[in-house]
């Protein structure tokens, strides 16, 4: 369901189940704000300040609050 891999020395979590994954970014996104889809030094260069993936911290939460009702 789910499993723990290194990038570099970084210990990242890899979830491969749908209903977990569902789980993960409808119920529980409060706790799973920060994806680190790119390294957080390079999310606020301007080719990288688009997109809730690239969002970090407060900014993610605000952007996931505007777009969510687009999805339901």
């Amino acid at each position: 369901r789910y499993g723990i891999y290194y990038d570099g020395t970084a210990p990242t979590l890899m979830i491969k189940d749908p209903d977990l994954i569902k789980q993960v970014l409808v119920t529980d996104f409060d706790h799973f704000v920060d994806f680190a889809f790119i390294p957080k030094e390079l999310a606020h260069l301007p080719m990288n300040e688009l997109g809730l993936s690239n969002a970090i911290g407060d900014e993610w939460r605000s952007l996931r609050t505007s777009i969510t009702p687009a999805f339901s």
